[in-house]
Protein backbone atom coordinates (compact mmCIF):
# COMPACT_ATOMS: atom_id res chain seq x y z
CA UNK A 1 0.00 0.00 0.00
CA UNK A 2 2.71 2.49 0.89
CA UNK A 3 4.43 1.91 -2.47
CA UNK A 4 1.39 2.65 -4.66
CA UNK A 5 -1.30 4.24 -2.48
CA UNK A 6 0.85 6.40 -0.26
CA UNK A 7 1.36 10.14 -0.33
CA UNK A 8 2.40 10.46 -3.99
CA UNK A 9 -0.19 8.69 -6.11
CA UNK A 10 -0.46 8.11 -9.85
CA UNK A 11 -2.99 6.32 -12.03
CA UNK A 12 -0.47 3.59 -12.87
CA UNK A 13 0.51 3.03 -9.25
CA UNK A 14 -3.10 2.90 -8.10
CA UNK A 15 -4.00 0.39 -10.83
CA UNK A 16 -0.99 -1.73 -9.83
CA UNK A 17 -2.15 -1.67 -6.21
CA UNK A 18 -5.66 -2.75 -7.19
CA UNK A 19 -4.32 -5.71 -9.19
CA UNK A 20 -2.08 -6.77 -6.31
CA UNK A 21 -4.92 -6.45 -3.80
CA UNK A 22 -7.20 -8.54 -6.02
CA UNK A 23 -4.48 -11.21 -6.22
CA UNK A 24 -4.21 -11.17 -2.43
CA UNK A 25 -7.98 -11.44 -2.13
CA UNK A 26 -7.94 -14.54 -4.31
CA UNK A 27 -5.26 -16.09 -2.15
CA UNK A 28 -7.10 -15.11 1.03
CA UNK A 29 -10.22 -16.88 -0.25
CA UNK A 30 -8.28 -20.15 0.04
CA UNK A 31 -7.55 -19.65 3.74
CA UNK A 32 -9.17 -22.02 6.20
CA UNK A 33 -9.78 -21.80 9.92
CA UNK A 34 -9.98 -24.53 12.51
CA UNK A 35 -10.60 -22.38 15.58
CA UNK A 36 -12.64 -19.25 16.27
CA UNK A 37 -9.39 -17.30 16.68
CA UNK A 38 -8.14 -18.46 13.27
CA UNK A 39 -11.52 -17.52 11.77
CA UNK A 40 -11.22 -14.04 13.28
CA UNK A 41 -7.71 -13.64 11.80
CA UNK A 42 -8.88 -14.90 8.40
CA UNK A 43 -11.76 -12.40 8.36
CA UNK A 44 -9.41 -9.60 9.47
CA UNK A 45 -7.12 -10.34 6.52
CA UNK A 46 -10.02 -10.16 4.04
CA UNK A 47 -11.29 -6.96 5.66
CA UNK A 48 -7.87 -5.31 5.40
CA UNK A 49 -7.64 -6.28 1.72
CA UNK A 50 -11.15 -4.91 1.06
CA UNK A 51 -10.35 -1.65 2.86
CA UNK A 52 -7.11 -1.29 0.91
CA UNK A 53 -8.93 -1.84 -2.37
CA UNK A 54 -11.57 0.75 -1.42
CA UNK A 55 -8.87 3.32 -0.65
CA UNK A 56 -7.04 2.60 -3.92
CA UNK A 57 -10.21 2.69 -6.04
CA UNK A 58 -11.45 5.88 -4.38
CA UNK A 59 -8.07 7.54 -4.96
CA UNK A 60 -8.13 6.45 -8.62
CA UNK A 61 -11.72 7.70 -9.00
CA UNK A 62 -10.90 11.18 -7.63
CA UNK A 63 -9.01 12.90 -10.46
CA UNK A 64 -7.65 15.82 -8.45
CA UNK A 65 -5.49 16.52 -5.41
CA UNK A 66 -7.23 17.53 -2.18
CA UNK A 67 -6.23 18.06 1.44
CA UNK A 68 -2.54 17.34 0.93
CA UNK A 69 -0.89 15.28 2.29
CA UNK A 70 -3.93 12.98 2.48
CA UNK A 71 -4.74 12.75 -1.22
CA UNK A 72 -2.10 13.97 -3.66
CA UNK A 73 -2.14 12.78 -7.28
CA UNK A 74 1.04 13.52 -9.23
CA UNK A 75 -1.00 13.26 -12.45
CA UNK A 76 -3.70 15.63 -11.10
CA UNK A 77 -1.81 18.06 -8.85
CA UNK A 78 -4.54 20.71 -8.56
CA UNK A 79 -7.77 20.90 -6.60
CA UNK A 80 -10.93 20.97 -8.75
CA UNK A 81 -13.88 22.20 -6.67
CA UNK A 82 -16.16 22.43 -9.72
CA UNK A 83 -15.96 18.67 -10.23
CA UNK A 84 -14.78 17.28 -6.88
CA UNK A 85 -16.32 19.22 -4.01
CA UNK A 86 -17.95 15.90 -3.17
CA UNK A 87 -17.79 12.81 -1.01
CA UNK A 88 -16.64 9.60 -2.69
CA UNK A 89 -18.92 6.71 -1.72
CA UNK A 90 -17.50 3.16 -1.97
CA UNK A 91 -19.72 0.09 -1.73
CA UNK A 92 -18.98 -3.58 -2.21
CA UNK A 93 -21.61 -6.10 -3.24
CA UNK A 94 -21.77 -9.33 -5.22
CA UNK A 95 -20.82 -7.41 -8.36
CA UNK A 96 -17.65 -5.98 -6.83
CA UNK A 97 -16.66 -2.51 -5.68
CA UNK A 98 -18.88 0.40 -6.80
CA UNK A 99 -17.93 4.07 -6.51
CA UNK A 100 -20.05 7.17 -6.75
CA UNK A 101 -19.85 10.74 -5.55
CA UNK A 102 -22.24 12.89 -3.56
CA UNK A 103 -21.88 16.69 -3.57
CA UNK A 104 -21.01 18.42 -0.31
CA UNK A 105 -24.01 20.49 0.72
Amino acid sequence: MSDHVGYRRTEGGLKTAIVKLQELSGRAADLTAETPHELMKMLEVQNLIDCGEMVARAALFRTESRCAPFHYRLDYPNKDDDKWLAFVIARKDGEGMNLSKRPVQ
